[in-house]
């Protein structure tokens, strides 16, 4: 199992806290409600294999879904979707059930702000502070 992908599948187990240094942020349990659904976001680029090679390797059972951004890497357009708060709104509509965001890039920044506005209980582990190292 790749560094990445052991790092996540001993937070999604629920390992107190850990360390992921490519995202520069501290990750810590805060809940108990296990994830049903690995909602995996991309960059800016919106390329949905960027994840692939991590959650091929994780064990956890829960589904795994690969959310693009319309318009952008294999992602037809959708004539819906404006702007940033449709991309917001395109992350919620999959978030309806325990969730774990993994993300990178500006999809982090996305994976907050739906964390924060998620009806949802959060998942074993979630970002609790993003900082600089």
């Amino acid at each position: 199992m790749s560094g990445s992908a052991a790092q996540i599948e001993r937070l999604l187990r629920g390992q107190d806290q850990i360390d992921l240094p490519l995202s520069l942020c501290r990750m810590e349990r805060i809940s108990a409600a296990a994830p049903e659904r690995l909602l995996f976001l991309p960059g800016a680029f919106g390329n949905t294999s960027f994840w692939r090679p991590v959650a091929e390797r994780l064990t956890h059972p829960a589904q795994r879904l690969y959310l693009g951004w319309p318009g952008f890497g294999d992602t037809a357009a959708d004539p819906g979707v404006y702007g940033w708060l449709d991309l917001l709104e395109l992350v919620l509509s999959q978030m309806d059930r325990p969730c774990a965001l993994i993300a990178q890039s500006m999809g982090g920044v996305l994976a907050v702000q739906a964390a924060g506005l998620s009806s949802q209980p959060p998942p074993r582990g979630c970002a609790r502070s993003l900082s600089q190292r």
